[in-house]
């Protein structure tokens, strides 16, 4: 069957004011389910999907996005930060920051919202909705806060949380979660590691740049550093950098000697904090529209830097056909 491909909007957010940015998950899954629809003759289902969001059991119409940072308002993030932060160390898959669930969690329950029943990640809330069975990859789950680098939950934090909740069951291997209309639906994965799957080179640096950016390098087993120690396929380590100027402030100061040698400054510790090296692949939606101004960037500062223009989607494809030809 030739390559077919398609894009449909994802739905706008219903609150997005004071640091919350929620999303209708019912919305998500309708768009999930005619995507699905459109391709009958199809087998396998395979997922990437946006990580650090969340959904709740007791109010599951509400997806609470990676862009969501409640715990912000009211100076909440350094109470817990002081209390919690130890707990989410370089084993936790990520790093203590104001988008975890684990916090927005803690910020709804002191703000007298019910925070109880079952957690979802976005991906785990597909699986759920589509096979009954609540469960995702370690490089979707990771970004929740709760959990540990091999997939098991971090009981330490666990125990020491206000609150109490059934957490989606964690996968490291490719594996299929279930069926929906004779399908096989596979565990989802995350959308950054599809997209540094796609650049096709897992020795070189990676420059992601969307609305934010990251910088991230793929080193064998487990590794920790000045970076997030996020999990990576065949038990390897993805070191990220994130949370860096992205294309929402470079469409307004790229024109400003200042910003240049600011993002220069930033891009260049990140690189070095995950011993990057001098090759870089530049990838994401922001190089389209900024792409000779990003890679002159980079060379002024001493990188050989490469544009990748393949996206998440083909890291997908390649993701589908290495772990599809293991199972079926």
């Amino acid at each position: 069957m030739p390559e077919q491909r398609g894009k449909t909007d994802f739905p706008k957010p219903k609150r997005e004011t004071e640091n919350y940015f929620e999303v209708s998950a019912e919305e998500i899954l309708d768009k999930v389910v005619l995507i699905i629809d459109a391709f009958p003759e199809a087998e396998n289902v395979f997922f990437s999907v946006q990580m650090h969001g969340h959904i709740l059991s007791c109010r599951q119409d509400t997806y609470v996005s990676w862009r969501d940072r409640r715990c912000l308002n009211d100076n909440a993030f350094a109470e817990y930060q002081n209390c919690y932060g130890e707990l989410i160390d370089s084993y936790s898959g990520t790093s203590s920051k104001p988008n975890l669930a684990v916090y927005g969690l803690l910020y709804d329950l002191a703000h007298g919202s019910t925070v109880s029943g079952e957690l979802f990640s976005l991906g785990s809330y597909i699986m759920y909705s589509l096979t009954g069975r609540n469960r995702s990859h370690a490089t979707d789950l990771c970004a929740l806060g709760f959990y540990l680098f091999d997939g098991s939950p971090n009981k330490k934090l666990l125990q020491n949380l206000p609150y109490s909740i059934k957490l989606p069951v964690c996968g490291v291997d490719g594996e299929i979660c279930g069926t929906y209309k004779a399908k096989h639906m596979w565990l989802p994965v995350g959308d950054q590691q599809c997209s540094v799957l796609a650049a096709g080179n897992d020795t070189f640096a990676i420059l992601n740049i969307g609305t934010a950016a990251q910088v991230c390098k793929v080193v064998p087993g487990f590794k920790s550093g000045s970076f997030e120690s996020r999990p990576y396929f065949e038990g390897n380590t993805l070191c990220t950098k994130s949370g860096l100027i992205g294309g929402a402030q470079i469409c307004n100061f790229s024109q400003s000697v200042e910003f240049e040698n600011a993002l220069t400054q930033e891009y260049r510790l990140a690189l070095a904090d995950i011993n990057a090296g001098k090759n870089v692949v530049c990838t994401g939606g922001a190089f389209c529209y900024y792409g000779d101004f990003l890679k002159n960037l980079l060379q002024k500062s001493g990188y050989d830097a490469k544009i990748c223009t393949n996206d998440a989607l083909v890291g997908l494809q390649i993701y589908g056909r290495r772990y599809g030809k293991k199972v079926c």
